[in-house]
């Protein structure tokens, strides 16, 4: 069960990383989507703090091997997701990626908190 709830809590978080990627990228998409300029400027730093934190959770709480193989999965996992609903849905899927990343870090917190 934890290791499940680990990897949900990744999953969420993965996804405002790749939002804040996309968001720092020059994609037409991002000029539809519209994130505002901090979000633009510093989306790489974001994404990569994003990634060491859902990194040190997961393997704090799987192991090395486990940690990093859930990481990875759910940056692809949630990678390919974005990108089809980014395609269809640029400025709803910003919105989602955001709320979907609080959820993470609240799912993250509970998470270690019952372990």
């Amino acid at each position: 069960m934890k290791s499940f709830l680990v990897g949900i809590a990744v999953l969420m978080l993965s996804v405002a990383g790749i939002a804040a990627t996309f968001a720092a990228s020059n994609a037409r998409a991002v000029q539809i989507a519209a994130p505002s300029a901090w979000f633009k400027r510093y989306g790489a730093l974001i994404a990569a703090a994003v990634l060491v934190i859902e990194s040190l959770f997961a393997v704090h709480l799987l192991g090395i091997m486990a940690g990093v193989f859930v990481v990875l999965s759910a940056w692809m996992i949630g990678g390919l997701f974005f990108i089809y609903a980014v395609n269809a849905w640029p400025v709803m899927s910003m919105r989602f990626a955001l709320i979907g990343g609080g959820v993470g870090v609240v799912g993250a917190a509970l998470t270690t908190l019952i372990s």
